[in-house]
């Protein structure tokens, strides 16, 4: 008989269990096995001898034809399970595909040729040769390029990859979904002469398993180009991981395992010993802090544009004087019909879906909220329906108050719809069009847009945060941002960052190629110290402010935390618990952490269940680390409530 350790898709016992067969199984293999009244699967990590006060279960058979994880595969996935406090057998099979007996079809690779060969400048070639020197040196260093929009990182990311397949490695290049357009797909294949294979939301399972067991197979070097997930491709001779976009907040996944892949790219590339090279035109707070002063000869920066174009001059509007409930300001709008007038072309960047954000009574109050969450229901106009942007309940837009029976109801806030309504009305000559997951359901659609847009068949796209990377529009001069003013003000302790990231990452998109751009930032809060940052492109003042503040206040990166959400359907039941978690936190703190809460989530109510969180603070994480370490091992959560620990929280809720 033989004896084995499973990481079983399950979070009990944190997903580690011991079973025997007669049949003898390879580490990395994919069984089947009993747990409980039912049957789940499992990953072999362990030969094991017998021992006698366990009472082992059989395997039943090993899963036909499925995938097999090699032993630098199953380290990364129990470093990231060890990291985050995630049963390790959970996050092993959400981050396969789905194991598929038959798939359909096949998948073959884009094959890149290199056609438009262009050549870098001085500055870019100084950063690829520094590079490249310390890869030759160091098998596994860490570089952040710190370039303003259209400053040519991407033509760095190229020479890079170049030069790394051809010593017979590949390469993972990471980036965002919103960045991973035809576009970008279409210029990187001209530039790299190899197998190119794109790993993102668009394929269905059957593609998705393919190019898994492709990259598994395959010995030649190729260039992965994928989103979050990507970073759990089994890539054989990893010769370079590049994270774009490393400071984009899709990296990070909220749901499940609360992963960041610009932390789970550091696991990779040190088991796989390889580089990684992080960029961005406004890094991570966290990420400009390490490499400025602890790495400063691997942090490289690029000022200007690649084609010396100035950067957009930015302009704000004080809605105060223009009026709260002017949908699309004066200035604006003077920006649209030059641009019009020039048969140039303009954005309006709003990161809301729908027309409006919530309904309400004009006489009475009363707010159509959402039945499963504490969330007021988005109004979508051109559906006539109301939905709620947590669960997507949906209900059809009513005609009058249930409460008062008044027929007025107002629409409050705005959204892309609302915005697209106001210009077809007050200007129906402007062909304006929607830039949304709401309104693109498809890459083929994104496609189609894109295409539109280029071939001038568009005056004005609106867009939400889809449109602020990955693109290259040559005959946009003006870039439109509305609604920044929520972001600002949400309570949160990265808002500043995100509001500084988001305007200019979107202004970057103006005045890229013939004309000078401009940007109008509409905003009730013209005289916070941020905008004259922004308007001013005072980067390093801005970095040097938040870091300050960082450093007062004891967040990042001058201190560590962790927070523990505990959901049940009894709100009741989840505030005893709390309660119970702060209690034994506090048996092993020892004074080492700051602990707050109890309390509840800012969206408290979430598909029927209720969420309170509880934030763990500390200036040496190794300290945070060992008080968790023990609580989690040593935790009884009651039946019926889900815990989650998130390490490295972006936003405290």
């Amino acid at each position: 008989m033989n004896y084995y350790r499973l990481a079983v898709n399950t979070p009990f016992n944190n997903s580690l269990l011991s079973y025997c067969s007669e049949e003898e199984f390879e580490i990395g293999d994919i069984v089947k096995v009993p747990l409980g009244r039912r049957t789940e699967l499992g990953l072999v990590i362990e030969t094991l001898e017998k021992e006698d006060n366990i009472e082992y279960k059989s395997i039943i058979e090993k899963v036909p034809g499925s995938l097999k994880s090699e032993e630098y595969f199953i380290q990364l996935i129990k470093l990231i399970a060890q990291y985050y406090y995630y049963p390790m057998g959970r996050l092993y099979f959400e981050s396969l595909p789905k194991l598929l007996k038959r798939p359909r079809g096949e998948f073959e690779p884009i094959i890149g040729q290199s056609q438009k060969k262009i050549e870098p400048n001085q500055l870019q070639t100084d950063i690829i040769n520094s590079i490249q020197t310390e890869m030759l040196q160091n098998p596994t260093p860490q570089f952040l390029i710190h370039g303003v929009t259209g400053s040519g990182k991407t033509l760095i990311y190229t020479e890079l990859m170049g030069n790394v397949l051809q010593t017979g490695k590949s390469v993972l290049f990471l980036l965002p979904e919103i960045n991973l357009t035809p576009q970008f797909i279409d210029d990187l294949s001209q530039q790299i002469s190899g197998k190119i294979i794109t790993y993102n939301s668009s394929l269905n399972d059957s593609q998705k398993f393919h190019v898994w067991n492709k990259v598994h197979d395959l010995d030649e070097p190729m260039v992965i180009i994928g989103v979050r997930s990507s970073v759990f491709l089994p890539i054989k001779n990893l010769g370079l991981i590049i994270v774009d976009e490393e400071h984009d907040h899709s990296f990070k996944q909220e749901d499940r395992c609360p992963y960041h892949a610009r932390d789970v790219a550091f696991f990779k590339a040190k088991l796989s010993k390889c580089p990684v090279v992080l960029g961005s035109a406004t890094p991570s707070v966290e990420s400009y802090y390490r490499f400025t002063t602890q790495l400063p000869h691997h942090y490289f920066r690029l000022d200007k544009r690649a084609n010396l174009k100035p950067m957009p001059s930015i302009l704000l509007v004080d809605k105060k004087i223009e009026g709260a409930e002017t949908i699309v300001s004066t200035p604006s709008i003077k920006l649209l019909e030059k641009a019009h007038k020039d048969k140039r072309q303009s954005i309006i960047y709003i990161n809301r879906l729908g027309y409006a954000q919530f309904l309400t009574c004009q006489k009475c109050g009363h707010r159509f909220d959402c039945p499963n969450c504490s969330m007021s229901l988005r109004v979508f106009k051109k559906k006539n329906i109301l939905r709620c942007s947590c669960c997507n309940f949906e209900k059809r837009k009513p005609d009058q108050c249930p409460e008062c029976q008044n027929l007025k109801l107002e629409p409050i806030g705005l959204g892309t719809e609302r915005i697209l309504e106001t210009l077809n009305k007050s200007h129906p000559d402007l062909k304006v069009v929607r830039f949304d997951r709401e309104e693109l359901k498809s890459f083929e659609d994104i496609k189609a847009t894109l295409k539109d847009f280029a071939d001038s068949k568009i005056d004005v796209l609106v867009g939400t945060q889809m449109i602020t990377k990955g693109h290259n529009f040559e005959k946009v001069d003006n870039v439109i941002i509305l609604g920044i003013d929520n972001q600002l003000n949400f309570p949160d302790f990265r808002s500043g960052e995100r509001v500084f990231q988001q305007v200019l990452q979107v202004a970057g998109r103006s005045g890229r190629f013939e004309n000078e751009g401009f940007v109008v930032v509409e905003t009730m809060n013209t005289e916070n110290e941020i905008f004259d940052y922004i308007k001013n492109y005072k980067v390093d003042e801005f970095y040097k402010f938040e870091i300050d503040l960082r450093r007062a206040t004891h967040f990042p990166p001058f201190y560590s935390l962790v927070m523990i959400s505990l959901s049940a359907a009894k709100l009741d039941k989840v505030m005893q618990e709390s309660h119970n978690v702060v209690r034994e936190l506090q048996l092993y703190n020892k004074g080492v952490c700051e602990i707050y809460g109890p309390k509840p989530a800012i969206v408290e109510k979430r598909v029927n269940k209720f969420t309170w969180n509880i934030i763990l603070r500390a200036s040496d994480r190794n300290s945070l680390r060992i008080v968790l370490d023990n609580w989690y091992k040593n935790n009884k959560i009651q039946s019926g409530i889900s815990l989650k620990i998130d390490v490295d929280p972006l936003s405290i809720n």
